[in-house]
């Protein structure tokens, strides 16, 4: 499992991509999770190409323009879209299989649509804004399901939603999964920028 953190601990005193491992650590997966903290562009365009692993999980702060385009920002003042995105995952050797964006608002039709031709399977990513806390929360009980527990991408992610709607449910962030492309799950009152139909084999 790869980190790429790209937030500023210097800047506002806390790092998801740390927080993130430390409670991944804890949970004792066979394999540890992998921080890299990146500052600019270039070095996320280096680390994601570079990388082998197959799980990709991507700490940002985003911002979604409607019917425009999607923006992962960096530190540096800098940032990538969709576009670039792809790019670069067509450029690695091996794809990865699953990626994880912990960024406000990414989770669009250009993102989608750029993974998919790029060869992801599975995306998961929310739709509207969410706390860095509560991401943390949600995604820690993912891993578990995912690392530990050694389920499904879509049961983990499923699971996962149904504790966060029964036990959490002032958590902010609406996460959405998507498989090959299409949306499988869009969880209540979100709103849905890809247009995408539901796909009922994901519901087996």
């Amino acid at each position: 499992m790869l980190i790429l953190d790209c937030t500023s601990e210097p800047q506002e005193n806390k790092s998801e991509g740390l927080l993130l491992k430390e409670l991944v650590r804890i949970l004792e997966p066979k394999v540890s999770p992998r921080v890299i903290k990146v500052r600019g562009v270039s070095a996320f365009k280096r680390r994601l190409r570079d990388s082998s692993e197959r799980l990709v999980h991507v700490s940002a702060h985003g911002r979604y323009y409607y019917k425009k385009t999607t923006r992962l920002n960096f530190p540096s003042g800098k940032w990538i879209t969709a576009k670039g995105i792809r790019q670069i995952l067509t450029k690695r050797e091996e794809t990865p299989m699953l990626m994880v964006f912990s960024a406000c608002s990414v989770g669009n039709e250009d993102i989608v649509r750029s993974l998919k031709e790029a060869g992801v399977k599975y995306l998961i990513a929310p739709t509207e804004d969410v706390y860095w806390f509560d991401a943390a929360m949600f995604l820690t009980i993912f891993y578990r399901l995912l690392l530990v527990e050694a389920r499904s991408p879509w049961v983990a992610y499923r699971n996962s939603e149904r504790a966060r709607k029964l036990f959490f449910p002032k958590l902010t962030g609406i996460w959405n999964f998507f498989q090959d492309g299409k949306l499988c799950y869009s969880a209540p009152y979100s709103r849905n920028k890809t247009g995408s139909k539901i796909c009922i084999n994901c519901f087996e």
